[in-house]
């Protein structure tokens, strides 16, 4: 039996369903996945569209990779949460995006990369959303851009999430003052190892001996040195190690 080559349309559906024996033989039978999935890679295909079937996820994908479709998009279906990878790839939509429906964490994602949305923000939520533990989000939002950090009070902040950012940004150590509501457990694990220079903040009377190691197996031991008390020295002496630049 001779075999009928296929359809545009059916090599396009084997292309997105490998394991499906069926084979539409209408473009309507197609979902809105598939075309979420389809005009992404194959704009070509865009005449056979049923463009009023397409939720808000499909135009995501959609424009994210085919900006020229943007005239046919009703924007209201696209939800909040598409908005800040949308706009990463194609700022030019900014003025169709809903600013007031973003959240924290989208703008700490959008920014990162388009500062120039700044005046955009509602930095007040931004302050009241530090009043709870903050992502790592945010981490990487003030180390792309941290001439942000002087939207937030640092006191303003939980002490958990302080601790986030002066391990992994130390500007922000300039606008902190609480520096005695660090945990031990916070200096050893988090704040010493990677940032030895806050060691004159730091009450090593508070420090137990025995849970001082890590301060032994850094990089920055030598800069610890100068701070280490003799009675934690002498502990891990005892047992075979020394802090380097202490004897």
């Amino acid at each position: 039996m001779t075999s009928h080559p296929l359809s545009p349309l059916q090599t396009a559906y084997r292309a997105l369903h490998p394991h499906s024996d069926w084979i539409p033989l209408s473009w309507k039978a197609l979902s809105a996945d598939d075309w979420s999935n389809l005009l992404p890679d194959h704009p070509e295909f865009a005449p056979h569209c049923p463009w009023h079937r397409l939720d808000g996820d499909a135009w995501f994908w959609i424009l994210k990779e085919q900006p020229q479709f943007a005239d046919r998009c009703p924007w209201s279906r696209l939800k909040p949460y598409h908005w800040p990878l949308l706009l990463l790839r194609h700022p030019e939509f900014a003025d169709r995006c809903p600013w007031p429906e973003l959240t924290p964490a989208d703008w700490a994602l959008l920014l990162a990369d388009h500062p120039q949305f700044a005046d955009k923000c509602d930095w007040s939520k931004m302050r009241a959303e530090g009043k709870r533990p903050i992502s790592d989000l945010w981490v990487y939002l003030f180390k792309a851009q941290p001439q942000f950090l002087d939207r937030i009070d640092l006191d303003s902040l939980d002490i958990d999430s302080c601790i986030l950012l002066l391990a992994h940004l130390p500007e922000a150590a300039a606008r902190f003052t609480r520096w005695d509501e660090i945990t031990p457990e916070a200096w050893l694990q988090d704040i010493l190892p990677h940032q030895p220079q806050f060691a004159d903040k730091c009450d090593w009377t508070k420090l137990a001996p025995q849970d001082c190691f890590t301060l032994f197996d850094t990089p920055h031991a030598p800069s610890l040195a100068a701070y280490c008390p003799e009675n934690i020295l002498a502990y891990w002496r005892q047992r075979g190690f020394a802090l380097k630049g202490r004897t």
